[in-house]
């Protein structure tokens, strides 16, 4: 049977306590050690993370502004573009509609000048025969006067001499 005895008891707490104290002193030293400078280990490695990190991070707001700066570059060129060559087709939109108004006066004035001269020919071709049926007349009159003045003056010489003037006149147009 089991026999309980007090100096057994201080023995095993004694040899327990040396246990313990030899355990911590080789086991547990060492294990927390090691814990220690895992856990050491760790914070540094995730400091270097965060740091990274930190790093990233103001890199890729570098990179956001960068591109955002390229990109507002880009938009400012392109508007740039655009409005010279508004300015462009503008300039040559009013080239053409001022090339446009010079041929138009040119076809004006050459069909002016060309109906003036028109107008100078018929009126030159009316004077000339006018001239042409003054003359004719006149000849007619004198033609009529020797007759007259050669002849005696009688009714029916005269109706004769009428109805000759008539279809001289009538020939004539």
């Amino acid at each position: 049977m089991l026999e309980i005895s007090f100096p057994s008891i201080i023995f095993t707490i004694i040899n327990v306590l040396i246990i313990y104290l030899c355990l911590k002193k080789w086991l547990f030293k060492p294990v927390d050690n090691i814990l220690a400078k895992r856990k050491a280990e760790a914070d540094s490695q995730l400091a270097d993370a965060a740091a990274t990190q930190k790093e990233a991070d103001e890199m890729k707001e570098k990179y956001t502004t960068f591109v955002n700066g390229m990109d507002k570059e880009k938009n400012d060129r392109i508007e740039e573009a655009r409005k010279s060559a508004d300015e462009e087709y503008q300039k040559i939109v009013d080239k053409a509609n001022e090339e446009a108004r010079q041929i138009k006066k040119d076809a004006s004035d050459s069909a002016e000048a060309d109906r003036a001269k028109i107008l100078q020919q018929a009126q030159d071709e009316k004077t000339k025969l006018l001239k042409q049926a003054e003359s004719e007349i006149a000849d007619m009159v004198v033609s009529a006067a020797v007759k007259v003045s050669a002849k005696e003056s009688d009714a029916a010489f005269n109706s004769s001499l009428y109805n000759e003037f008539l279809n001289k006149a009538g020939d004539e147009q």
